[in-house]
């Protein structure tokens, strides 16, 4: 509005920029629930994805953990968040 007329003359570039970043997010969630998913796969038997496969998955493919623990949660696993914490 009024307060800020900075914003209404940058409003498409501020457009544009959260777009941007929503197709980003999105690219990124697709490539971490694809890697999640072979983690799973790899997990066997196991109900506990260890915390460094949850943690490189953060920190190399920037897939947040609450997304990781909401995705096991769903699948009845959970993740090491002593080993998340320690990597």
């Amino acid at each position: 509005g009024d307060a800020y007329p900075e914003l209404r003359r940058a409003e498409a570039l501020v457009t544009e920029t959260l777009k941007l970043e929503e197709t980003r997010f999105r690219e990124t969630l697709t490539r971490g629930l694809k890697l999640l998913d072979e983690e799973v796969e790899a997990l066997g038997s196991k109900t506990v994805l260890p915390g460094e496969v949850a943690f490189k998955l953060y920190d190399t493919y920037g897939f947040p953990l609450d997304l990781t623990q909401d995705a096991l949660r769903s699948r009845g696993l959970s993740v090491d968040q002593t080993g998340f914490d320690a990597a």
